[in-house]
């Protein structure tokens, strides 16, 4: 939704680099989905995801979502998992939102221009978050959705310039499921 995609050349260990660019135009809400048309499952179920990405410019006129939201073009959605830099933030937030209300929650990770993994288990106590393969911000137990949600990354622009994030790796694993 919105911006554009496209694919980078490869990298040593990394063959499969897709890059979300917002353009030049101030406020654009540029997503890279799983799926747009239908909701991808419920946040209620047991899941676990992991995205390997890179913000390409660490500025104050950035924001970055990464996780999974109830919508690609609302920013922010009413709803969503996700870790968080806001304009401002030099840290990464981890965020648990449900009904418009969140519980935001400093990682202590700098945030850099390098190549990070994010993961995100979520259980029927609450959600654990990842940076490197190091828990942070503890287990958030607060505003956790339980509605229709799908992986997404949005970046977003605030000043007229293009921004973008490239992604090389995502997984995600949803437990339980009736077949």
């Amino acid at each position: 939704a919105n911006g554009t995609v496209s694919y980078q050349a490869p990298e040593v260990g990394r063959p499969g680099i897709v890059r979300k660019d917002t353009s030049a135009v101030i406020a654009t809400v540029a997503t890279l989905q799983l799926n747009a048309a239908t909701r991808a499952f419920l946040a209620s179920e047991t899941f676990s995801f992991t995205y390997i990405s890179r913000l390409n410019t660490n500025d104050g006129n950035t924001q970055l979502r990464i996780g999974v939201q109830g919508s690609t073009t609302v920013n922010p959605d009413d709803r969503g998992i996700y870790f968080e830099k806001l304009n401002a933030d030099t840290n990464w937030f981890c965020v648990s939102r449900s009904a418009a209300v969140e519980t935001r929650t400093n990682s202590g990770i700098a945030i850099t221009v390098n190549f990070t993994k994010f993961s995100v288990v979520k259980n029927s106590t609450g959600v654990q978050y990842f940076i490197n393969n190091i828990p942070v911000c503890g287990l958030i137990a607060t505003n956790v959705p339980t509605l229709a949600i799908l992986p997404v990354i949005q970046i977003v622009n605030s000043a007229a310039a293009a921004k973008t994030v490239d992604t090389d790796y995502f997984q995600i694993s949803i437990n339980n499921l009736v077949r």
